[in-house]
């Protein structure tokens, strides 16, 4: 898959993001806020999926390359907290 390259747009989104996440840091298993933020960002996003995480806190998306309900389908973890 080729490498994907950020518009400024995009750049300039994750960027902000980020900045907020490190502006306001949770404990160690207490990250509900960040859990929350995380979710909400990746939701906007297209092709994600967000499954369930049974310990309240965490957020495990998954990407598809392809829209779901395409013969061609992977999912590719990007990150749990």
């Amino acid at each position: 898959m080729p490498a994907y390259r950020l518009s400024d747009e995009e750049y300039a989104r994750i960027l902000e993001f980020k900045r907020d996440l490190h502006m306001h840091p949770e404990l160690s298993r207490q990250e509900y806020a960040t859990t929350e933020k995380i979710r909400s960002f990746l939701q906007t996003l297209p092709d994600f999926r967000i499954l369930p995480v049974k310990t309240g806190t965490g957020v495990w998306p998954r990407r598809f390359a392809h829209p779901p309900g395409t013969k061609v389908q992977r999912e590719v973890p990007v990150w749990k907290v």
